[in-house]
């Protein structure tokens, strides 16, 4: 065999591996690479995670577990856990703080912890504790977390969103921009009524604020003036609950829909943000209410959570595809538990791929998942 001829074999074969390897690179998949307990239950209580917000170095989750009250069999205690993650590779369960501790009834349902913790920087964590209003925590020392400003709520606050040294608050039947330059002592500058609705979810765009209610109607409110707020429009939508929602491409408008199971609004906002043109899709092999979702950075991948669902926990993604192309799960991890799980925080990139990663919280154990190839 000449010379020739093996080089031209060699160069085939290299060829070969490159596409191999190419195309593995391009078939991620569901990984775990770390986890932790989380121990916030007791012997005889049942406790569950309702939201959860990540940071650089922690993240932080509110839950709740039902113990005997004063005047009802059962009620709901509400706190919130800390972890450490300054090592994703493991992390840790660092403590663990009841909401008697900044408000008057930790059994109140009005005064619990609600499912929306923001973490606004290294040293401030706002939490919307209902009728306790905005508590800014100073969690300096994770171990403490020491209450720094309150600011009483005018009905029940329920979601946060912050931009900037703006906190907004989508209260029962209200919508406030409060000044939060100062933590210890925040301030509230405009109000706008909303009809008497109960917000689900929030989400701030383009000038744009997109409150969810737990009626047919999405708020739109024109905060481009924080002094000055004003209710523009109504997207009226034959929905139950919405417990989601975000922005995708920076064109549309997603919203989940509790009354059926796998269903999402897409609303066109990139043509007309206050009244836009809007459509469902009810995913048929998604058989779980999309309470919450992940959006993969720089994809059109989400992942839905299962939340408060007895069901054994898969973390599966989807493709959002506007065009829907493909209506099955393209990866699945089975995390071989019978639990619900809460995905929350931003989603970060991870390890020297880049790739993307999130923190996956089930009641007994938090994960780091990443999603990208070995």
């Amino acid at each position: 065999m000449n010379r020739c001829c093996c080089r031209r074999r060699l160069l085939l074969l290299l060829v070969s591996f490159s596409a191999l390897s190419l195309l593995c690179q391009s078939n991620p998949t569901l990984k775990v690479l770390s986890s932790v307990q989380s121990p916030i239950g007791d012997a005889g209580t049942h406790s569950f995670y309702a939201s959860m917000s990540t940071a650089s170095t922690r993240a932080y989750a509110t839950f709740y577990k039902l113990e005997p009250g004063p005047t009802t069999p059962w009620c709901r205690a509400t706190g919130l856990a800390v972890f450490d993650t300054t090592d994703a590779l493991a992390p840790r369960f660092v403590a663990k703080h009841f909401s008697q501790d900044y408000s008057a009834d930790s059994c109140n349902y009005d005064c619990k912890w609600t499912d929306n913790v923001l973490h606004a920087s290294g040293k401030y964590l706002y939490v919307a504790a209902g009728e306790a209003g905005v508590l800014a925590l100073d969690v300096t020392d994770p171990t403490q977390a020491v209450l720094a400003g309150a600011l009483k709520a005018e009905t029940v606050a329920v979601v946060l969103a912050l931009d900037g040294d703006v906190l907004w608050v989508a209260e029962h039947s209200a919508f406030r921009s409060v000044d939060v330059s100062n933590p210890a002592a925040p301030r509230a500058i405009a109000e706008v009524q909303l009809d008497a609705s109960w917000p689900e979810a929030m989400v701030i765009f383009g000038g744009y604020a997109y409150i969810a209610s737990n009626t047919v109607s999405t708020y739109v409110v024109d905060v481009r003036d924080p002094a000055s707020p004003q209710l523009v429009g109504h997207i009226k939508l034959d929905k139950d609950e919405t417990h989601w929602m975000g922005v995708v491409n920076g064109t549309t408008l997603v919203l989940s829909d509790n009354f059926y199971s796998g269903a999402l609004w897409y609303c066109d906002i990139a043509t007309d943000p206050v009244d836009p043109e809007c459509h469902d899709y009810r995913w048929p092999n998604v058989n779980t209410d999309l309470e919450w979702l992940l959006m993969l950075p720089g994809t059109n991948y989400f992942v839905p959570s299962n939340r408060g669902l007895s069901v054994s926990a898969h973390i599966r993604v989807f493709d959002m595809g506007l065009e829907h192309q493909d209506d099955e799960a393209v990866y699945n991890l089975n995390l071989a538990r019978d639990d619900s799980f809460v995905i929350g925080g931003e989603p970060f990139l991870y390890g020297p791929n880049q790739d993307p990663a999130f923190w996956a919280l089930t009641d007994d154990v938090l994960e780091l998942v990443r999603w990208g190839s070995d």
